[in-house]
């Protein structure tokens, strides 16, 4: 592009437009060697803003030079030019989302994909079931500035935990279920148990044998001591659920893996996933499950249909992924659905932990 070399402004001394590939092992990851030529994001940015009607193209303060290249693009052309706005980044302590380390933790193997719950993407948080309406609270709460801002990872799970605290319902989920045989109650014994909504391991199963103390006269039970959640055992009922629970801790062990003088591959945290594949819920789940999403909020009933036209201006409806079946299992943490999940074969995957505690799944 003939811009101005005179210009003190480096993004303006005569930006390249397109890209010629000749080397064969430069594949595009969509088109492969189908083309050999390619716009630049310099040249690309602003025309595509304007075609696609955006108001406020907003970059991180990075990108501050490159405002006065974008605005000059759109006058040369002629064409609609959108108000171009800078902010401060916005980091969480104990995360990266630099795209090339994140190709090689996902190429090394250290996460499964762009959309792995121990990752910090925005397709990795919806798949761990952060509501998108949490994630908006949470940065409304900070604000926008231009200041680069340092965040505990503390801070953000206690915005989502703030947000599903009255947002979703409850259910009893056992992570690492052992069996109780009441002995002095009938075989087909029933008791109807209401689970509230507001707030008042996996080697195996082992047994275990109580006694049903409750006075028959109707007077107050001993004050135990001690409370457990459970989960009944009820054909009749489909009771239990079983199910997988991936529950997700820190990639890395320190707050800044970048830092670490090794690289940040020696900072990996290798308990940041635990498998617990002999949990057990309550049959009110499919009750959940049909109600979805919750919360029941239009950015998730609102789907823009992804092959039609216009789709972006036309948002219809469309069936919410599995990660808005989202609930509070009791005493336990916040869970939703995992898409990998099945009809004989339910994972669901930790949301955020009840407490801020990283030591107590």
């Amino acid at each position: 592009m003939k811009q101005n070399l005179d210009d003190g402004n480096p993004q303006m001394w005569d930006l390249f437009a397109y890209r010629i590939s000749e080397k064969e092992y430069r594949r595009h990851h969509r088109t492969g060697d189908k083309w050999r030529i390619y716009p630049t994001y310099d040249f690309t940015h602003c025309l595509c803003d304007s075609f696609e009607g955006i108001t406020h193209s907003l970059c991180t303060t990075e990108f501050e030079l490159s405002r006065v290249s974008y605005e000059w693009l759109c006058d040369e052309l002629e064409v609609y030019k959108p108000m171009r706005r800078e902010y401060g980044r916005l980091n969480v302590s104990g995360t990266l989302l630099s795209k090339r380390k994140i190709i090689e933790l996902v190429n090394k193997g250290y996460v499964h994909g762009w959309d792995d719950p121990l990752l910090y993407t925005l397709i990795a948080l919806r798949r761990q079931g952060m509501p998108p309406a949490a994630i908006l609270s949470f940065v409304n709460e900070l604000g926008v500035t231009k200041a680069t801002t340092d965040i505990e990872l503390h801070r953000f799970e206690t915005s989502i935990r703030r947000y599903l605290e009255v947002t979703v319902p409850r259910l009893m989920l056992v992570l690492g279920p052992l069996t109780v045989i009441i002995d002095d109650l009938d075989d087909d014994h029933l008791e109807m148990v209401e689970v509230p909504f507001s707030k008042n391991s996996a080697y195996g199963v082992i047994t275990v044998h109580a006694k049903y103390e409750k006075p028959s006269d109707g007077s107050a039970p001993k004050k135990p001591k001690s409370f457990i959640h459970w989960v009944a055992s009820s054909p009749t009922h489909n009771s239990p659920i079983k199910a997988t629970v991936r529950a997700f801790n820190p990639l890395f062990k320190s707050n800044n893996p970048s830092a670490h003088p090794d690289g940040f591959l020696a900072d990996i945290n290798p308990d940041s996933e635990q498998i617990f594949p002999h949990a057990m819920m309550e049959c009110g789940f499919e009750e959940i499950k049909q109600r979805a999403p919750w919360p029941a909020e239009a950015g998730e009933k609102q789907l823009a249909a992804p092959d039609e036209p216009d789709s972006a201006k036309k948002p219809q409806k469309a069936t919410p992924g599995p990660e808005s079946i989202r609930f509070q299992g009791m005493r336990v943490a916040y869970f939703c659905v995992d898409r990998e999940s099945t009809k004989d074969d339910l994972i669901l995957n930790r949301v955020v932990s009840l407490k801020e505690d990283v030591g107590k799944v």
